[in-house]
Formats: structure tokens, C-alpha cells, sequence
């Protein structure tokens, strides 16, 4: 069961959804609940689902590991029918159906002689018939006093007429069919198809206007009958008490008082949806205009709806336990507080219908948007196709659980599920408003109405929305982070692994992920051709109440590498969340058997690991039998975070961007002197200059979030210091200015820093991303008992798993009589990525046949190194038969048992490890994620270093042919990045795309035992 909160926003475990994911989820439940006619069944059979097998689970794991597949098209095209389900707000299991319009009020139901009232109005048939188990408007009918008079069910006259229709369009094509029959034979083959084509068209023409007619008919209708029932409740509002007419009362005249603004976050998940869902010749797709009009909802029942039917204890403790079981308090004075006071349960059914008639005026008094499909040719155009959207109509049942509080402001929780996907009806007008709607666009509007279906379905029941109005309320924006805590995992070393290749060996690699969650959330580098892998690796996993509710597993899987065929399982291990983390911040050392698929087979191996729970200061786990609140935590808005806590959690929300625009970068024309220059408009929200944009987030010169797409050029960049952030409070939200693109705008974001208690050593401090500097000679001093195995001792090759460099032999000298050698270099700087799982390699020596391969090597781990300090290193040098297999392994005492090496002389120098990009980088960003990490850097610090550089070519009086070419390259480098000169023409930008794209396919990558982390996305896998 999914609970969702508000500003939670979406992340990676709250994907954008999609229109086929939607389909799917509604066609498994669809299966899941079709012989269940009862709840009694249903309650048993959920109980007694088991593990799926062998083939299955592993089936199910890749498909998580593979990341998306397909596109999210091919949409929904059935109503679900009834289902089981738990309801959030009562905690018990109801009966549910997606909405359709004819269950609503309407023909029949509303006639003053039908005998179906509601339990307002006469005692229910049956006990059951008002049971909390079924849902209005049927078969629990609604309670409101507009069922009574009327409007009356279709006339016959009504029905009359549209039954001529019917007939009438038979008619229209067996006369024309007649007619061509009579007509079109003997009189030539021109006349033939003349009059052929001419009593085809006729037929299709008058035929197409009877069935527009009928329909037309059809809707006014609908239209008039549920625009009577507003006239009869508003007559009838004053003297009925038990009706909801005094509450639609309110609703009408505030409808039209409501800035739009307060459906923004309603139009932008409909347009995340068609964004994710859009077919491959649509580029993007933009809401660019919204209208509430003035018709407003209305509520057609409303009813009580306590927890127990008949419960005499009514309201109940710990009420939020009745439901979706979510505690929105992150500590355990959030959580008690959540568990207090008192609640109301409520079922609401509600509907809206467009007013009657079509003209103008009265679209404008109706629900409408304006969606702008831009449709692209390979990049190289972009076609706004705009198309006005009308919603004809919503039909709705929702259930709603409210908790009170006795503080101010005297509410807390709102919980609210829908009983069923809403029912929408919409109509698509092509390019312009004010023409009629003569065709409907069937496929424009079924996708808008998919779009919506797939979002609302994110809360139907058993799924849910939390909203803190106690924190809305009182101005706090993120209030908490999601994460709770952190596990800190020591990957040391596995044992025994069984050999999955033919060679009698196995290419390991870890990957660490919750179970039932299933994404990757880290994973180690591969380790080619090892049954002993020493890994000694350091991960960090976010711990927060999802994991612990959901009764969670921490899963290590071990997996063999294969280069052409899917990886095999080696083994995996599995422990309960809650049993780590009843201990907080011990570090425990564990040494676990790995097992198959299934707990029960085992399989051979084992895992040395370590892991900690590390918690947030101030937390604890809740207690039951404590009675007393803990003192209430420090006020983020006003207290910094304490220096003395050096790790945190960092929580983003990006709200919104307001006045996003792109510059005018083509310039202006004409000859008088004086013309006018790039002077901007004020913004505005039907401008043809307007982006699709989304975000990506870049920390410590690494891409670890994105949103949607993954090439464009860069609008804005807003580079945020947290040392300088959070000087005064632990919680910012801010207006940021967007700079170093082609854009305008200020970007809207809040971000929060929770510190947590975890005492880690400054080498795991650092950033993820360097260059290694050496700035010392290079020393070896060889044992005399190993210098038999230097044939030239003068080779020497340094690299890090990202970049290598020869040092010529010229470089060298020999001391001692041949025990030392040393190499005098200059200033060597090799980039790395990913330091934590990388090394320095230090190759000495040659005398293999080919290339010459090296006969020792010395290997320092860069996760050993502070960064930006000069450290002296001295690490010994290694021989063995295997020095491949040597380099790809940390070695400690573990690894002096289980390979065959020895120690034949230490190398000494001195290195630092400058944190963050430089131009070295450029070089070596092959991935997407890398290269927009280094385009973001080239923008903010890159071109200023250039610049500050080539400032200094004029120092000897004179520019050299370098010099010239240096500042040549900048100053292109500059128009590139913002799209001015030859790069502001949009063929030139494609070619540059496609000869990437055909570059990264026709040249073979090189294999490489890094694992790239997974850059976490808000759309749906």
C-alpha cells in the first residue's frame, strides 16, 4: 500500500506515473481480484499468498536491475470492475469500482417515483445496503434531499427523436447506395467515379452530421439534467437540513474567487503524465494555460463513516493505525502526536458536468486548458501544435479521515483516498478556442483522459495522500526529511564463491538494494576472475519509514559479471530492517552464508561485512510504554545545524520556476542607428519563447538526480554553498536567480540539513570525484632477493581506473647499486571518477613479451586519502602470478591467505587529491551523466579558470601560435555553451548530437570494472 505526502513531490520512490503503468497496475489487480466475490475470501487468500520460485523472483530482479524498458504508450482502455480493497481511512476492506457517469444521479435514480432512497431520506432495505463496506452512489445510495423532486428520467419524446437518428443514418446510406447503384453503371468510367466518389462523400458527409447531431443531442442533455439538479437543491437548500445544497452554496461562490494558481500542482502532474507518456514523434508537451471558469463542483452525498459499524468505542486511540498506518512524524514526539487527539471519517461523492450549450462565452465558464504538443523531426524541428481542452465532465467518491488536535491550528492529518479511478469526460478543440467542435480530436481527448486517470489512480484506495494541514498551516515547507537515518555498510571481503564461468572462476561484483523495493541502490566494483574478492568498500543507504513499514529486508546480492549474456546469481543475503536497527549507531561485524532464490538453498560462499545504523540526534525509537513526550526538538528555522555532527541528510524540493524564459539570442534587425536591442517583454505565460525545462541536481560535481530528459542546453545554474547556507538555520527556502545559461527565472527551492550521528574518518569525507596530483619524485626500493624479476627496472606506468600515463625511462635514475630507483617528474594529474571504489597503480618494471608487461605493482586505495592534502605515501610493492587480479583487490591479511603474492620493495612519493572537476575530466566524461556534470562545471568554474589562464599570455610581451590557439578554443568554447554563433543554429547543434551518438555506437567501449552509480530519476521505471 502506497501513502503518499504532500510536498513529498516526485522522487525516486514516488515516480511520475505513467498512462502504462497504470494499465498494467489496473490489469494485475484486475487479475489478482477476480475470484473474489466476498471479503471474507478475499481476507483469507491475501493471507495466504506465498514466494513466488525460483525463476520467477530472479525474473523479477533483473527486470529491477535493467532499469525502464519501452514506452509508456498504448494506453488504458477498460473500467475496471468491482474490487476488494483496504480502505485507508477506516482501516477495514471495501468494495470499490472505478466512476462512471451513469452511476451518478441521473434518469431513473432521480425520478420523484423511484423507489431507491438514501438513508437520510427512509429506512435502508437491509442492514448491509448502508454498510461502510460499499461506497454512494451505489449501491449505498446517497442521503441528499436532491434525489426527491427531480429531474425527471429521459423523456419519450427524447427518445423518440433519437431513435429517428439511428434510423435516419441507415436510411442516408442505403439511399445513397441505391442511388450510386442506379446512377453510376453504363455512362462512362469518368462519370463512374465521379459519381461514385460523389454519393460516397455525400453519404459519409450527411451520415457524420445526423451522428455529430445525436451526440450532441445526447450531452445537451445530460448537461440540462444535471444543471436542473443544481436548480433544485438551490431551491430546496434553505428548509432541508439533511442536504449538502448549503455546502455546494459555499462552494459556487467561492469557486469563482480561487486563483488559478491553486491548481498548478494538479495541471503539472496531468503534464507529467502525457510527458512520460508522449509517443516518439511528440517532442514535449506543455500545460500553458488553466481556467477553473466559474461552474463549480459539486457534491452529490456526503456521510459519516466511523472506523467500526456499531463500535461503541467510537473515535479510537491511535487512530492512524486504523489506517494507512503512516506516521508523518519523524521523531517519536511526531509519531505520538500523530497517534493523538481526536478524528472524523467522511465519505464524499461529488461530481461536475460542463453547462450547458457551446458557444464562447460559456467555454469560458467551464474547466479548460491549453495544451501546446510540440512535435519534432529528429531534433530538428519543433512544431506547437496548441489544442483547447473543455472537461465535460468528472464524477468522483472520495473518503476522507481528519484528525483534531487541542493546539492551534486544532487539525493535523488529512487523509483522503478515492473509491475508484474519477470518471472524465473531456473534448478537444483543434488550434484555436473559438472554433466549434466539430470533431472532437477522439484521440487527443482519450489521452488527456488516460493522463488523468494514471495520476488520480496514485490515490485510489489502498493507496492514499497525507497531508500535514498543521505544518501547511504554520508555513513549514519541508518540515522533516523522509530519511530517518542512515546504514553504513562495510563490504570487506567475500569467501568460497562458486564458479559460474567456464574458466573455473567468477567476475563478482555487490549490490546492495532493499528487497522488496528492488532498485540498486549501490554497487561495487567488479572484480574479474576472483573466488576471493576482497572488496574493503564503504556504502551508505537512506533508512526511512517506508523501509521499516513496509517490513523491509537489506539485501546484498552478489552477482557474476558476463559481458555477453544476463548476470548470474552467486548468492545473496537478506536481514530484517527492524532487526538492525534496534541497535543504533554500534557498528556489528557479520558473517553470513549465502543462499539462493529461496531462503532454504544454500549456496556456496560467504559474506564478511559491517554494517551501523547511524540515527539523527535527538531520535529514538518510539517507545510504547513511555508516557512523557521528549522535550520538543530545536526550531530548524532558527537554529543552524551543529558543527559538530560532520555527516548530514540533505533534503531538495525544487517548488517551482517562475518567469522561466529563454534569451532572444538571434538578435535584432535594422539600419537606422539607435534600433532597438534585446530589451524583454514582461513575462508572459503564452509567449512563443517559452522552454520545457526540467532539473538536474549536481552535488560535489556529481549528477545524482534528474527529472525527465537528458539533452538540452542549459537554461540556468544555481550553484549553492552549503558551509554558506546554512549559517543561520537548518531550513532555507528561497528565490534563486538562474545564471550561466540561456534562460531567465528564479527558481523556488527549499532544502533542509538533518544532521546524523556518525563519526566517520575524514578519507570518507571527500568527494566522489578528483585528480590525483603527484608532487614528489617517484621512489622504488627493490628487496635484494627480489631484484631477479626486474629485467628493467626503469618502466614505470601510473594510472587510476579512469586514466593512465606513461613516465618515459629517460625520467629515471638508479641509486643504491641498483636497489633504488627514482623518477624525477613534473606535476602529473590524473582524473578520477568514482574514488571510493578506485586505485592508484603504480606498474614497475617490464620483461613480458608484446606491450611488456609489468612485473610488480604497488596499488594505493584512494578512499585512504584526505582530500586536498599532501600526504606522504609508502606502499609496498607486489609480485605474484597473477597481477591482474592482484590490482582489484585491497590487500590486507585476508588477501595474504587467499593469493599467492609477495612483498619485493616499498615505493614512496607524495600525492594529493584535488576534489571536484577540472578541464583533465573533459577527456574522460563518456557517460550522459558525466558529461552534464562536467558542462555544469565548464559553465560555473571551467571557463573562468580558462580565462584567468589565458589572462596571462601577454606577461612575456608576446602571444606565441599556442597562445593564439588557447584563446581561440576559450572564446569558441564560450559561444558553444550559449548557443551563440554558428551554435545558435539548430541544424549545427543537431549534427554535433548525432555525430556523438553515432561515436559512442561505432566505437567499442572499453571494458571496465567500474560500476556506474545510478543517476536517481522522478520518472517511472
Amino acid at each position: 500500500m502506497a501513502a503518499h505526502q504532500y510536498g513529498q513531490g516526485y522522487s525516486e520512490r514516488a515516480p511520475v506515473p505513467t498512462i502504462q503503468g497504470y494499465q498494467d497496475d489496473k490489469a494485475q489487480a484486475e487479475k489478482d481480484l477476480l475470484q473474489k466475490h466476498e471479503i471474507a475470501e478475499t481476507q483469507k487468500q491475501s493471507a495466504g499468498q506465498s514466494a513466488q520460485g525460483n525463476a520467477t523472483e530472479k525474473s523479477e530482479i533483473m527486470d529491477r536491475m535493467a532499469g525502464p524498458k519501452g514506452k509508456p504508450t498504448d494506453k488504458v482502455k477498460n473500467k475496471a470492475g468491482e474490487r476488494v480493497v483496504k480502505d485507508p481511512t477506516t482501516g477495514q476492506m471495501v468494495v470499490i469500482k472505478d466512476a462512471e457517469f451513469k452511476d451518478y444521479p441521473q434518469g431513473d435514480a432521480l425520478a420523484p417515483e423511484s423507489s431507491k432512497k438514501g438513508p437520510a431520506t427512509s429506512v435502508p432495505e437491509t442492514a448491509d445496503s448502508s454498510d461502510p463496506v460499499h461506497t454512494a452512489p451505489t449501491p449505498a445510495h446517497v442521503g441528499n434531499i436532491s434525489l426527491l423532486p427531480f429531474p425527471p428520467a429521459t423523456p419519450p419524446s427524447m427518445k423518440s427523436i433519437l431513435s429517428h437518428l439511428d434510423r435516419l443514418q441507415i436510411a442516408i446510406v442505403a439511399g445513397c447506395a441505391i442511388g450510386w447503384f442506379f446512377t453510376a453503371f453504363g455512362a462512362g468510367w469518368w462519370k463512374f467515379v465521379f459519381r461514385s466518389l460523389l454519393f460516397s462523400a455525400l453519404g459519409f458527409g450527411v451520415t457524420t452530421l445526423a451522428s455529430l447531431a445525436q451526440r450532441e443531442l445526447e450531452k445537451e442533455m445530460e448537461r440540462i439534467r444535471i444543471d436542473m439538479h443544481r436548480q433544485r437543491g438551490e431551491k430546496y437548500a434553505p428548509p432541508t437540513p439533511e442536504s449538502v445544497e448549503w455546502l455546494n452554496a459555499f462552494i459556487k461562490t467561492i469557486w469563482g474567487l480561487v486563483n488559478p494558481d491553486m491548481f498548478i500542482s494538479i495541471t503539472d502532474m496531468i503534464e507529467d503524465v502525457m510527458q512520460q507518456s508522449l509517443p516518439g514523434f511528440v517532442d514535449a508537451v506543455r500545460i500553458s494555460d488553466v481556467g477553473q471558469g466559474t461552474n463549480p463542483f459539486r457534491i452529490i452525498s456526503m456521510r459519516g463513516l466511523p472506523d467500526q459499524p456499531g463500535d461503541k468505542e467510537y473515535p479510537r486511540q491511535e487512530w492512524i493505525d486504523q489506517g494507512t498506518n503512516l506516521l508523518t512524524g519523524k521523531n517519536a514526539q511526531g509519531q505520538d502526536t500523530d497517534q493523538t487527539g481526536d478524528y472524523v471519517n467522511f465519505e464524499v461523492a461529488f461530481s461536475y458536468q460542463a453547462l450547458p450549450g457551446q458557444g464562447g462565452d460559456l467555454r469560458a465558464k467551464n474547466i479548460h486548458l491549453l495544451i501546446e504538443f510540440f512535435l519534432g523531426v529528429y531534433d530538428w524541428l519543433h512544431i506547437p501544435i496548441p489544442i483547447w481542452i473543455q472537461v465535460e465532465g468528472i464524477v468522483a467518491t472520495a473518503r476522507v479521515r481528519l484528525q483534531f488536535i487541542p493546539e492551534f491550528p486544532y487539525v493535523r492529518n488529512l487523509t483522503f483516498t478515492l473509491m475508484g479511478v474519477p470518471g472524465v469526460e473531456v473534448s478537444a478543440i483543434p488550434m484555436l478556442s473559438k472554433l466549434p467542435n466539430i470533431l472532437d480530436l477522439p484521440l487527443i481527448s482519450r489521452f488527456v483522459k488516460m493522463a488523468i486517470a494514471a495520476g488520480t489512480a496514485e490515490f485510489v484506495a489502498p493507496k492514499s495522500m497525507t497531508l500535514n494541514l498543521q505544518e501547511i498551516m504554520s508555513s513549514a515547507v519541508i518540515g522533516d526529511t523522509r530519511a530517518t537515518g542512515v546504514f553504513v555498510i562495510h563490504i570487506k571481503h567475500a569467501e568460497g564463491l562458486s564458479a559460474q564461468d567456464r574458466n573455473g572462476r567468477s567476475d563478482p561484483y555487490i549490490v546492495l538494494a532493499y528487497a522488496k523495493f528492488g532498485k540498486p541502490l549501490y554497487s561495487t566494483r567488479i572484480i574479474m576472475g576472483d573466488l576471493n574478492p576482497v572488496f574493503d568498500e564503504t556504502a551508505f543507504l537512506l533508512v526511512s519509514q517506508d523501509e521499516v513499514k513496509a517490513e523491509e529486508d537489506l539485501s546484498a546480492m552478489l552477482w557474476d559479471s558476463d559481458k555477453r549474456s544476463a548476470d548470474d546469481l552467486i548468492g545473496r543475503v537478506q536481514i530484517p530492517v527492524k532487526e538492525l536497527i534496534k541497535t543504533p549507531n554500534v557498528m556489528f561485524d557479520r558473517t553470513d552464508k549465502l543462499v539462493g532464490f529461496e531462503d532454504a538453498d544454500a549456496m556456496a560462499g560467504t559474506l564478511h561485512w559491517s554494517i551501523e545504523m547511524e540515527i539523527r540526534p535527538g531520535d529514538k525509537a518510539p517507545n510504547p510504554a513511555a508516557k512523557d513526550l521528549p522535550p520538543p526538538p530545536p526550531d530548524i528555522d532558527r537554529t543552524p545545524p551543529d558543527p559538530k555532527y560532520t555527516s548530514a541528510i540533505l533534503s531538495i524540493v525544487v517548488h517551482q520556476i517562475n518567469n522561466l524564459e529563454r534569451q532572444n539570442l538571434s538578435g535584432t534587425t535594422g539600419n537606422r542607428e539607435g534600433a532597438a536591442g534585446q530589451d524583454t517583454d514582461e513575462p508572459s505565460e503564452q509567449g512563443n519563447n517559452l522552454p520545457s525545462a526540467y532539473c538536474e541536481l549536481v552535488i560535489n560535481d556529481d549528477l545524482v538526480y534528474k527529472t525527465l530528459r537528458e539533452k538540452d542546453p542549459i537554461l540556468g545554474i544555481i550553484n549553492l554553498k552549503l558551509e554558506e547556507l546554512f549559517t543561520e538555520s537548518s531550513e532555507i527556502t528561497r528565490l534563486f536567480s538562474l545564471q550561466e545559461g540561456i534562460g531567465f527565472g528564479r527558481a523556488n527551492i527549499s532544502l533542509l540539513l538533518r544532521p546524523v550521528k556518525t563519526d566517520l574518518p575524514r578519507s570518507l569525507r571527500g568527494w566522489d570525484t578528483g585528480t590525483v596530483e603527484l608532487l614528489s619524485p617517484v621512489s622504488v626500493e627493490i628487496k635484494d632477493e627480489a631484484r631477479q624479476h626486474f629485467s628493467d627496472p626503469k618502466k614505470l606506468t601510473i594510472s587510476t581506473t579512469d586514466s593512465n600515463d606513461k613516465v618515459p625511462a629517460s625520467e629515471a635514475e638508479v641509486l643504491e647499486e641498483g636497489r633504488v630507483t627514482r623518477w624525477n617528474l613534473d606535476a602529473m594529474r590524473l582524473p578520477v571518477y568514482n574514488r571510493y571504489s578506485s586505485s592508484l597503480t603504480f606498474e614497475v618494471g617490464g620483461g613480458g613479451i608484446g606491450r611488456g608487461k609489468p612485473v610488480a605493482l604497488a596499488i594505493l586505495w584512494l578512499q585512504d586519502i584526505v582530500d586536498d592534502e599532501e600526504t606522504d605515501v609508502r606502499i609496498p610493492i607486489v609480485v605474484g602470478k597473477d597481477l591482474r587480479q592482484l590490482s582489484q583487490n585491497v590487500l590486507n591479511d585476508f588477501t595474504a591467505k587467499t593469493h599467492d603474492y609477495t612483498i619485493a620493495g616499498y615505493l614512496t612519493t607524495r600525492i594529493k587529491l584535488d576534489s571536484g572537476l577540472d578541464e583533465d575530466h573533459e577527456a574522460h566524461a563518456k557517460t550522459q551523466a558525466r558529461r552534464h556534470a562536467f558542462e555544469t562545471y565548464d559553465h560555473i568554474e571551467g571557463e573562468a579558470q580558462i580565462a584567468e589562464k589565458n589572462s596571462h599570455a601577454m606577461d612575456d610581451g608576446v602571444i606565441d601560435k599556442d597562445e593564439k590557439k588557447a584563446i581561440s578554443r576559450a572564446h569558441s568554447r564560450q559561444l558553444h555553451n550559449r548557443q551563440r554563433g554558428i551554435a545558435g543554429f539548430r541544424p549545427y547543434r543537431t549534427l554535433v548530437w548525432m555525430k556523438q551518438g553515432i561515436k559512442s555506437r561505432i566505437i567499442p567501449s572499453k571494458k571496465s570494472t567500474k560500476r556506474d552509480p545510478a543517476v536517481k530519476s522522478e520518472a517511472k521505471a
